[in-house]
């Protein structure tokens, strides 16, 4: 799975499609694909704050908790944006949902 055509969608993303997108996420994961389980977290995070589906926050606090983890199992020459950019590009872009980074300070 190429990481772009992964997270290409994402804006695309509904809440109707979560579900499937967030079983994957996990199958990837549960079957040590931490790259393909890294673009989906990241596609699934960057759906839910890019809609404001405050009802998700928990979810994308718990998701990106997950990237934390998954950060140290990248191969070397992964191809993605490193970790560390991700998520100061998610906190410059998604400064004012203090529901979402309340939770996220929680986990």
């Amino acid at each position: 799975m190429r990481p772009n055509v992964a997270c290409s969608g994402s804006s695309r993303c509904s809440h109707r499609s979560l579900p499937t997108a967030t079983a994957c996420s996990g199958a990837l994961q549960t079957r040590n694909c931490p790259l393909g389980a890294t673009a989906c977290y990241r596609a699934l995070l960057l759906a839910i704050l890019g809609r404001a589906y405050a009802r998700a926050y928990g979810h994308a606090a718990s998701y990106l908790g997950k990237l934390r983890r998954l950060a140290g199992e990248l191969p070397q020459q992964h191809g993605l944006e490193p970790h560390a950019s991700f998520e100061g590009v998610l906190r410059a872009k998604h400064p004012r949902k203090t529901a979402f980074w309340s939770k996220v300070a929680a986990s």
